[in-house]
């Protein structure tokens, strides 16, 4: 019997903390990327991106904030998984 491997999603979430979207898989359909998810945590959509939105998206996450905080995400994971042992 094959045990099926946990699903991954990204959950885009409020500030209150409830999913505004859930990304559960990002593709390539013909010219234009597909996402499929959940908006608000419970309509299953999927969306389309087309060329120019992918180079803006590129682009918006080409700057300083962006590139910092993936270059601390080892730390910021050393530092959640300490709190969780205290």
């Amino acid at each position: 019997m094959s045990e099926e491997k946990p699903k991954q999603v990204t959950r885009i979430l409020s500030e209150s903390g409830s999913p505004l979207m859930v990304l559960e898989s990002i593709g390539r359909e013909g010219n234009k990327m597909a996402i499929v998810g959940r908006l608000i945590g419970a309509w299953p959509s999927k969306m389309y991106v087309e060329l120019p939105d992918v180079w803006n998206m590129v682009k918006l996450m080409l700057n300083w904030q962006v590139i910092s905080y993936v270059l601390s995400m080892p730390f910021l994971a050393l530092k959640r998984g300490k709190k969780t042992e205290d």
